[in-house]
């Protein structure tokens, strides 16, 4: 009798195929995955030298420095705007005559377009309040356009009224944010007080109008001479080109472009005025 050892013969798995292409395609991802982060480095490098090259950064190692800070600094910046970030709570309250007044003049700037304000007798009173303060105010609708006038949410300027100021203004603006492009606006003044110039205080508050809560406003300060002051200044003209041709024109033409035929509506046409011009005493606001 002869025994033959026989050896099984191990059939493939049906899962090899797969497994070949899985294996293929980590390879292919790692690959690519390097690829992209070597260009990546030596484009930055390449940008990098150019910025030293050209002298748009002082120093390369200052804008690394400024990366690493701005980085790290991120987490206990979300960490106190969580814990800490809550808006100032202002309550507007307007009588409902006098509240119907302001929807009137809204309704007349919607039906034209803009809204052409200054008037004395476009203020109304009211209170506004912040914690256990209240002051007497005066209010109008702010804005030259009427995106600031659409939806519940209005732009005021607002007077304080007699010898009262809340956080140190008299006269400031509360509009919604978008008016000024959100968080932009503030940055734009953080950076001028950076560079010491002049800035308006400008801050995010939540507004109260009549009971109703109207959610964030962007607070800004008006022009005055407690500007100068606040950022300790000698007390001095703030001046500025007069817009009365420009909206005139707007007004008589229907032509709400930035330019027209009379050719009256551009800034070169404008008289240089000043806010509050020393010729105009300072009255009380009663």
């Amino acid at each position: 009798m002869i025994v033959k050892h026989t050896v099984a013969e191990r059939r493939p798995s049906p899962f090899a195929p797969l497994l070949r292409r899985i294996w293929m395609r980590r390879i292919a991802a790692a690959t690519g995955i390097v690829a992209l982060v070597g260009a990546s480095t030596l484009w930055g490098l390449y940008e990098g030298m150019l910025l030293y090259r050209n002298r748009v950064a002082t120093e390369l190692a200052d804008v690394l420095d400024d990366v690493v800070a701005t980085r790290l600094a991120i987490v206990p910046n979300w960490i106190a705007g969580w814990w800490a970030g809550d808006a100032k709570r202002l309550v507007l309250d307007i009588k409902h005559e006098n509240f119907q007044k302001l929807a009137y003049q809204r309704e007349l700037a919607l039906e034209r377009g803009v809204l052409i304000s200054g008037a004395e007798d476009e203020y109304v009173p009211a209170r506004l309040g912040y914690g256990d303060q209240s002051v007497k105010v005066k209010v109008r609708l702010k804005g030259d356009w009427v995106d600031h006038l659409t939806g519940p949410k209005w732009s005021f300027r607002v007077k304080v009224r007699g010898e009262d100021t809340l956080f140190g203004m008299k006269n400031f603006s509360l509009q919604h944010p978008k008016a000024r492009r959100y968080v932009y606006e503030w940055v734009f003044h953080e950076a001028l007080a950076r560079e010491d110039l002049l800035p308006l205080r400008y801050e995010f508050v939540e507004l109260t109008l009549n009971g109703k809560d109207l959610g964030v406003f962007a607070l800004e300060e008006h022009f005055d001479k407690r500007l100068v002051e606040h950022r300790r200044r000698r007390e001095g003209p703030i001046l500025k080109f007069d817009e009365s041709l420009h909206w005139a024109d707007i007004l008589a033409t229907g032509d709400t472009g930035d330019e027209s035929p009379t050719g009256m509506r551009g800034y070169r046409a404008a008289a240089v005025d000043a806010f509050r011009a020393p010729s105009q005493a300072e009255e009380p606001d009663l």
